[in-house]
């Protein structure tokens, strides 16, 4: 076949020209059915894991405590730490995802 006829005709696949499952699909497709669930899930569990041990810590205080105002006062810090950690792992959460979302663009 000339080269002029190899132009105007698409070459035929092959066997060796196949590519892996997530290469086949475009770069945005991976990331968001793949990159980004697994870096949320990993961080949300890592944050789990973080709150348990907390919530673990915070029963072993309220044990020590000799009286119902230094349990209060106890339950009211693990609840404002609470409170607080939560809120930033939202913003943890934002961030890792804009951080897929803006390197799959670029």
């Amino acid at each position: 076949m000339t080269p002029d006829k190899q132009a105007t005709r698409p070459r035929r696949p092959n066997a060796g020209d196949m590519q892996l499952p997530l290469e086949a699909f475009p770069l945005w497709i991976k990331t968001s059915t793949f990159d980004l669930p697994v870096a949320i899930g990993t961080e949300m569990l890592h944050f789990m894991a973080r709150r348990l041990e907390a919530q673990a810590s915070f029963w072993q205080d309220l044990g020590r405590c000799r009286g119902l105002p230094e349990a209060m006062e106890r339950q009211t810090a693990f609840a404002q730490q609470a409170v607080t950690d939560y809120t930033q792992e939202f913003a943890t959460l934002v961030r890792k995802a804009e951080d897929k979302v803006i390197h799959t663009e670029h």
